[in-house]
């Protein structure tokens, strides 16, 4: 019986899948916060207005994932550092403004929940969009600079040897 081979493109996501999965998260709650704390600034009520604010991100985020298990190349590197700091959030930022886009003019059946406002539309607002670029690019270099390898500290020659007596 033949073993089947490995392709290549598994072994790539293989290698980079932990980095896909933790950079995705990362944008998630960064993306989120923004949402959450805008949709709060412009007078959310209720916990529905808060689902609707984050739901683009968590939508992002699946789309993400799917383009790391697809386009592994995309995550090559495996380091929260240059060029990821800048390419990685701007997808997933033009991944939110893309499908909010495309959900808003699109015809569909449901035009909004009641009582819950249009939190869901702050996606398309550019400050908004611009706060969540430049805070995603501020937390993957925060995580690079604090996951970054540090030299081996120095050893002492002289704490090996046993102490003196007098």
């Amino acid at each position: 019986m033949a073993t089947r081979a490995h392709t290549p493109w598994k072994h790539e996501v293989q290698a980079v899948w932990p980095y896909v999965t933790a950079s995705t998260a990362l944008m998630f709650v960064v993306c989120a916060a923004v949402g959450l704390v805008f949709s709060w600034r412009n007078g959310a009520q209720g916990s529905l207005s808060y689902v609707l604010a984050t739901a683009d991100p968590a939508l992002a985020a699946i789309t993400t994932l799917a383009l790391g298990l697809f386009y592994p190349a995309l995550f090559v590197g495996r380091r929260f550092w240059l060029p990821h700091v800048l390419t990685l959030p701007t997808v997933y930022v033009s991944v939110i403004f893309a499908v909010k886009t495309i959900a808003q003019t699109s015809s569909s059946a449901i035009q909004g929940v009641e009582g819950a406002g249009r939190f869901d539309l702050l996606w398309t607002e550019p400050v908004v969009v611009a706060v969540a670029w430049v805070a995603a690019a501020a937390a993957f270099g925060i995580v690079g600079v604090l996951s970054r390898p540090r030299p081996p500290e120095p050893v002492d020659s002289q704490s090996d040897a046993p102490p003196l007596r007098d």
